[in-house]
């Protein structure tokens, strides 16, 4: 069984071979192509602009014939186009293939290790399973020091806050279309809840603008400005004389 697992592993490999070579043959022509194409249309853009100048001078025959190589100069860069694409595909669909075989690859050592572990009593790495007993109501599972493993932040992925750091959780916006930051982290602000939509909230940088901008957050309790209570107004009449 230990020889077959070997075997897996080496046929696994050789399929992996070709596959750095391929990728770069592909990618090469493929840019060669690209290369081609783009120098091919300034050409023709430099043909289209001489034959926009010169129209009114040249006879039928002249102009016929600028437009019958601006044509062949179109058709050749779309053939050129239509092979990259073609090339691309063809890429796509042998690494795709490969994948599938190293899928398959994977599965076979998958049942190549479990058929070790079978041979050797239960044993694999390290990892022992206790027999199960009587009275036993689970069997004792093996243990594996699996290291944590911190994920990759995208670093394209756009930053806000005052902390530098991406979107996360609950965010507020400041009512400053111009704003160079835009979005806060609740935390960061030290809110629990966002403000309501008819109530104001500005951050500190743009918050000295603003001052005069009515039903604004309060940023000293951190929470929506108190609702006032309509004063009633006195109606001469209402008084009894004394």
């Amino acid at each position: 069984a230990k020889m077959d697992v070997d075997q897996i592993f080496a046929e696994g490999m050789d399929q992996l071979e070709h596959l750095p070579d391929k990728v770069v043959k592909s990618a090469s022509e493929i840019r060669e192509l690209d290369i081609k194409v783009t120098d091919l249309v300034k050409k023709i853009n430099i043909r289209v602009c001489a034959y926009a100048k010169s129209i009114k001078k040249m006879t039928r025959e002249q102009k016929n014939h600028h437009i019958s190589e601006i044509e062949k100069m179109y058709v050749e860069a779309g053939n050129m186009s239509r092979s990259k694409v073609a090339l691309a595909t063809e890429l796509y669909d042998s690494v795709d293939q490969d994948i599938s075989m190293m899928d398959k690859t994977t599965k076979k050592l998958e049942a190549g290790s479990r058929r070790l572990v079978d041979e050797d009593g239960g044993t694999s790495d390290g990892c022992r399973r206790k027999k199960k007993k009587k009275g036993d109501q689970f069997e004792d599972a093996p243990v594996l020091n699996v290291p944590v493993v911190e994920m990759p932040v995208d670093p394209n992925e756009p930053v806000y806050c005052t902390c530098n750091q991406v979107s996360f959780g609950e965010m507020v916006c400041c009512d400053n279309p111009d704003c160079k930051v835009e979005w806060f982290h609740f935390q960061c602000v030290g809110m629990t809840a966002g403000p309501p939509q008819h109530v104001k909230w500005f951050c500190e940088i743009c918050r000295p603008a603003f001052k005069q901008i009515p039903n604004q957050w309060n940023y000293e309790t951190n929470e929506p400005p108190a609702v006032k209570k309509n004063r009633k107004s006195l109606v001469k009449g209402n008084l009894k004389d004394e």
